[in-house]
């Protein structure tokens, strides 16, 4: 039993190397990068399932209200996580390179470019709720528009901080 389970382990780990390492990065580095941003997405579904449970006692208009702004704010955050995952690439390459000094200013550049876009998209939705919410969903009833700007608005403020 012992034997079956080492082989089963070698052969994965071959699998693993042969399509997740490359020259310089093995597997183990892909994951390594890899895992924070499944961490951020398992959060990110998590929070809208969350939100709508707890909503959920607050009747029909209140959850379409939290689940088409929530639609939104996957889009934004995906936005947010794609530059992540930009910088996360020029990262990996200098570390490649071992060129640490680069790793920083990525770092930062990612870090500022992220807080710039998250808080241009938050002022822009803020000023522009009304009518992007008139224009996605604009049949839906008055109750629900109502709940989801002022949702819309509580969830643009936490984009600052994202």
């Amino acid at each position: 039993m012992h034997h079956l389970i080492t082989s089963i382990k070698t052969k994965f780990k071959g699998i693993l190397a042969r399509f997740f390492s490359g020259e310089g990065m093995s597997y183990r580095d892909v994951f390594s990068l890899l895992l924070p941003v499944v961490v951020d997405q398992f959060f990110l579904i998590g929070f809208n399932f969350i939100n709508t449970a707890m909503i959920s006692s607050s009747g029909a208009a209140a959850i379409s209200a939290v689940n088409i702004v929530g639609s939104l704010n996957v889009l934004l955050v995906q936005l947010f996580t794609s530059i992540a995952l930009g910088g996360t690439v020029l990262i990996a390459q200098y570390y490649g390179q071992k060129n640490y000094k680069m790793i920083g200013k990525m770092v930062n550049g990612g870090v500022y470019a992220t807080v710039l876009v998250a808080t241009t998209a938050a002022l822009l939705f803020m000023l522009l709720h009304r009518p992007i919410l008139a224009l996605l969903f604009g049949a839906a009833s008055p109750a629900v528009i109502h709940g989801a700007r002022i949702y819309m608005i509580g969830i643009l403020f936490s984009y600052v901080g994202e």
